[in-house]
């Protein structure tokens, strides 16, 4: 089965792992962090950020504990 994205930007292209998360929380120094990391490390990094909210034990490199 063939997954697409449409944005409402007008971009649109191949859905294969695409991840939709609430970063309504986020903070500044978390957004750095993700906009700091390969991009073969972002989704990873987002899902664990993601993830504070449920275990707030975790600590990402490059944050302190929130």
């Amino acid at each position: 089965m063939a997954m697409t994205y449409f944005a409402s930007d007008g971009n649109c292209g191949d859905a294969e792992g695409l991840v939709i998360l609430d970063t309504s929380d986020w903070t500044e120094d978390e957004w750095d962090l993700i906009l700091s990391a390969p991009d073969s490390q972002r989704v990873r990094i987002a899902r664990e950020i993601s993830s504070l909210a449920n275990d707030d034990q975790l600590v990402l490199p490059g944050l302190e504990q929130i």
